[in-house]
């Protein structure tokens, strides 16, 4: 496990979402980091606000994408293409991976349903099982972008 995926998550155990934790470790491991990167990923967990959408960890590795994409090239259009092809290429692999970007999918309830999420709080599942949500988003990133 990298440091990066370490300290991914640290900040999740700290109580930041999973978008949060992966977007603000890459930031960190690419000298990037802002201190409004948290703030911007905050509506992105648990599927994009408890929705059970796109996991949060793919929300933040998506951001994370175009902000260390956005450092290399400064044509926004040139930008935007660049980063749709990374962006399905990050999804593609995590894809492989997972089978699916589908927070609910993932986890295996509706994470909508507040008694559902209570249980799955009680039985540790965010604990126990988005962490590794969290160190592939990592993984496929640092692979993606090493230097």
């Amino acid at each position: 496990m990298s440091y990066t995926s370490i300290r991914a998550r640290e900040y999740f155990s700290l109580g930041y979402n999973c978008a949060q934790s992966v977007l603000r470790a890459l930031l960190e491991e690419k000298g990037i980091f802002f201190e409004e990167a948290p703030i911007l990923a905050a509506g992105f967990g648990g599927g994009i606000s408890r929705r059970g959408e796109m996991c949060g960890a793919v929300t933040g590795a998506i951001m994370a994408i175009g902000i260390i994409l956005g450092k290399q090239i400064k044509d926004p259009v040139e930008h935007k293409n660049i980063t749709y092809n990374s962006v399905n290429e990050f999804i593609k692999k995590f894809n492989q991976i997972h089978n699916t970007v589908i927070c609910n999918e993932l986890i295996g309830f509706d994470i909508s349903d507040t008694v559902a999420r209570e249980k799955g709080n009680e039985e540790g599942i965010f604990d126990n099982v988005c962490p590794n949500f969290i160190e592939s988003a990592i993984k496929i990133i640092l692979d993606m972008f090493s230097e």
